[in-house]
């Protein structure tokens, strides 16, 4: 990798969040200079270990363009958003998939600074859920902010498959089925299972995201459009689910098929890793380390 620094300051949003943090710690123990954007309520407990070593603007006490003009943004790393998981109204997850990062793209192209804008985005279609159709919202009229910018804005578009690994929210997917198999009772109604899914350890993530920043000034052409992370490897949500069920020896029962699939669902995701792997990476957890590595989480947490 290049050996200089291709940005000199990094801005991620949804610092606090379960991506964004692990990327803070790692950009920061790489020698970046990070800044992140919180609100006054936000949590920062994910990034504790550097808080000192990272430049934070409150979003209730600074202007948002005040701070991307004294701070020299120059690449902006987009994690912030909302799954609407947690009973958070369209308002709440439109604002924090699509008006959020139009604002920060709004208040770049008027620093009048050349900067790389890396947006994470879904493999979902957009008719499956809120979520999924902000985000290909987002993107839509992203890429035509930065057209219209005269060539001072360059976006990349992240599709990343399903992310897990430590420290995440305990409602996301395999994090709940080893919690409800953990406790060895009850019932976990499910769909058929059927659909497949890519699922890639945080840390392999968080390394594509890096190798994506350290070549993008001699892969530009390379990297300006959508960028596929994942595995490349696909499993059902049936196969993921039975193989920590049988892991943990589990007695809580199974429902398969209780469930309705989703509207729209996507049933199996297309990838195309020439982009991500053509930089050199490769994903170096596999499945079963990091399943056996969130149980051990939880077993200890349980404690």
């Amino acid at each position: 990798m290049n050996k200089t620094k291709p940005f000199e300051n990094i801005l991620i949003t949804g610092i606090t969040g379960f991506l964004g943090s692990h990327l803070a710690k790692e950009l920061v123990n790489r020698g970046y200079k990070v800044t992140g954007l919180i609100r006054s309520k936000s949590n920062t407990k994910r990034i504790n270990e550097v808080l000192d070593l990272i430049k934070i603007c409150d979003l209730d006490k600074t202007p948002l363009d005040r701070f991307i003009w004294n701070e020299k943004i120059d690449c902006v790393i987009h994690t912030a958003c909302l799954y609407g998981r947690k009973n958070e109204s369209i308002e709440d997850v439109n604002y924090c998939n699509i008006t959020y990062g139009l604002e920060i793209l709004e208040s770049l192209k008027k620093n009048n600074r050349p900067v790389i804008f890396i947006n994470t985005s879904t493999v979902l279609p957009p008719e499956v859920s809120i979520y999924s159709l902000s985000k290909h919202k987002f993107e839509e009229l992203a890429k035509k902010i930065t057209i219209g910018s005269g060539g001072r804005l360059k976006f990349i578009n992240i599709r990343l498959h399903n992310i897990y690994g430590l420290n995440d929210d305990a409602e996301k997917f395999i994090n709940y089925v080893i919690q409800r198999c953990l406790d060895n009772n009850g019932v976990i109604d499910l769909t058929s299972g059927h659909q497949k899914r890519d699922y890639i350890h945080v840390d392999d993530a968080v390394n594509a995201y890096v190798r994506i920043i350290e070549y993008f000034e001699i892969k530009e052409d390379l990297l300006s459009q959508d960028i596929d992370v994942g595995t490349g490897l696909l499993i059902s949500i049936h196969d993921i689910v039975k193989i920590i069920h049988t892991k943990l020896q589990s007695t809580t029962k199974l429902n398969f098929g209780s469930i309705p699939t989703r509207k729209g669902e996507l049933l199996e995701p297309s990838i195309d890793l020439n982009k991500i792997t053509y930089l050199g990476w490769k994903p170096q957890v596999t499945l079963e380390d990091g399943i056996k590595e969130l149980i051990q989480e939880q077993i200890s947490n349980k404690k």
